[in-house]
């Protein structure tokens, strides 16, 4: 009898473990590029025209990051590049938390890696209407290379 209390009671007890491990959120994708993806210099305009529509990696200095005047959409520029990246409203906590509180303030000036898909342009702006433009909704698609103070 008490061998079987005993199965029980270790039955029992694994079963929370194994919920848990089911609650786990997956490892997010890393920033280094996967196999047969190269990663690409925000400078190089033949290698990011060449990569529109794909899921890319980019590294590059962050010139500037701040919201737009509406403030729905925080605009990146990177330094000597017509790439920009792009932060909505909705997903701006979650960046935040996930650098040290302000996600703008970290990024500029600094050495960053991004993994997101490679597209034209999509927002209303005439200004940027030519330019080629990542989407930042999850902290770790983007990776602090260089903090801006040794960019």
């Amino acid at each position: 009898m008490r061998l079987k209390a005993f199965f029980v009671s270790l039955i029992l007890m694994s079963v929370p473990s194994l919920s848990a491990q089911e609650d786990r959120q997956p490892i997010p994708p890393s920033t280094q590029p996967s196999e047969g993806q190269g990663l690409i210099q925000a400078n190089d305009k033949a290698a990011l025209t060449a990569s529109v529509g794909k899921e890319v990696v980019i590294e590059g200095i962050v010139s500037k990051a701040e919201w737009s005047k509406s403030g729905k959409v925080m605009n990146i520029e990177f330094k000597d590049s017509q790439l920009m990246g792009a932060v909505f409203e909705r997903d701006s906590k979650g960046l935040n938390e996930g650098f040290k509180g302000d996600f703008a303030k970290t990024i500029t000036n600094a050495k960053v890696r991004v993994k997101a898909k490679l597209d034209k342009y999509g927002g209303k702006d005439p200004k940027f209407e030519d330019r080629l433009q990542v989407i930042i909704k999850k902290a770790y698609q983007v990776t602090v290379m260089e903090p801006a103070d040794q960019a």
